[in-house]
């Protein structure tokens, strides 16, 4: 008993590991459904190990989607997180406006100058 023949001893050890196995594979899947099936209440039980992914390809390719649009939506929401970015903004867009200001005044006396000037406004004549 003591210094068993290596053949039984071998078996043992084969006949524990194959048990060892088959009860951690049962605790896994304990463990998967847990993580998956909401109690009573609708809460997910949260437990040690890692998180279970999509089972299809075409859920992952949504879920990849779905956190980029997310992704893009939080940097366009953010926007210009510095003072100085929100300054030079500011200043660009007065500048577009001055910009236009002044293609409008070149616009206007373009048109003054085909017309040749010939608009004059109504004078009032008193009527008595």
């Amino acid at each position: 008993m003591q210094f068993p023949a290596k053949g039984d001893l071998q078996a043992a050890v084969d006949a524990y590991m194959i048990s060892f196995t088959a009860t951690e594979a049962s605790k896994s899947r304990l463990l998967a459904r847990q993580r998956a099936v909401p109690d009573e209440d609708g809460f997910i039980t949260v437990t040690r190990g890692g998180r279970v992914g999509p089972a299809r390809n075409e859920e992952a390719q949504e879920k990849q989607e779905e956190l980029q649009k997310k992704e893009e939506e939080k940097r366009a929401g953010m926007g210009d997180f510095y003072r100085f970015q929100v300054r030079e903004q500011k200043k660009q867009r007065a500048g577009e406006l001055v910009k236009r200001f002044q293609n409008d005044r070149r616009r206007v006396d373009d048109m003054r100058k085909q017309k040749g000037n010939r608009f004059k406004p109504r004078e009032r004549t008193s009527t008595g």
